[in-house]
């Protein structure tokens, strides 16, 4: 993360819920032997089926010379021995994206919506996209799926679950309803789901108390 716009941190720290503890002292740890390889922020992190390994995808990328430096798209962190690695990956190439947030269904798949891609990293200027990418955490491949039927608008900044059944669930963010439009603040009642049994989208209309629309948040079932 940053924790100004001009400064960086490569920290890994944790809180352990797995214990009884009071709700005005939780305490935060840190593992330095865990610490980043690199700097990053707007990423996203899955845990491992069997929940040793940490994966670290996307994000705007630095190295400890604080150059931007996109020639690893993903890290993984390996619990027992406190280490971060580069996963060799095959498959599908995947260009780099920010602003993107990732679930992990029942066979070690994280799935990747959209997102953007900063290509001019002076003006933060770049693509945003509606493409899914797959990651197999298992057999370590990328695929970039193929989708029948109509595309939900490109987004990024937004929240995302994944239900028992298989189907994730995003809902707000940012949006381009038009190609070459000007990004908009989408609309928190428009839900989009995605259904990883078929690989096909719906849409679904939320009721009840009005919510505003919003971006850069996170969501829990």
């Amino acid at each position: 993360g940053y924790t100004n716009i001009t400064e960086y941190t490569y920290e890994l720290f944790y809180l352990d819920l797995s214990t009884s503890f009071e709700n005005d002292k939780l305490t935060w740890t840190s593992i330095p032997d865990g610490f980043l390889p690199i700097y990053t922020w707007r990423s996203t992190a899955v845990l491992s089926l069997d929940n040793s390994t940490i994966y670290l995808y996307g994000g705007y990328m630095m190295n400890k010379d604080e150059e931007y430096d996109f020639s690893n798209l993903v890290y993984t962190y390996d619990y027992p021995t406190s280490t971060w690695s580069v996963p060799k990956l095959g498959g599908d190439p995947v260009p780099p994206r920010q602003d993107i947030k990732g679930v992990i269904d029942k066979t070690g798949k994280m799935y990747i919506f959209g997102g953007f891609n900063a290509t001019n990293l002076t003006s933060n200027r770049g693509v945003l996209y509606n493409d899914m990418n797959v990651l197999n955490t298992v057999s370590n491949t990328w695929t970039t799926l193929s989708i029948s039927g109509s595309l939900p608008n490109r987004a990024n900044e937004y929240a995302v679950n994944i239900l028992p059944n298989g189907i994730i669930v995003y809902f707000g963010g940012i949006e381009m309803v038009i190609d070459d439009a000007d990004f908009t603040v989408a609309d928190i009642n428009k839900i989009k789901l995605f259904d990883t049994n078929t690989n096909e989208w719906s849409l679904m209309d939320a009721t009840g108390d009005v919510i505003e629309s919003r971006i850069s948040f996170s969501s829990v079932l």
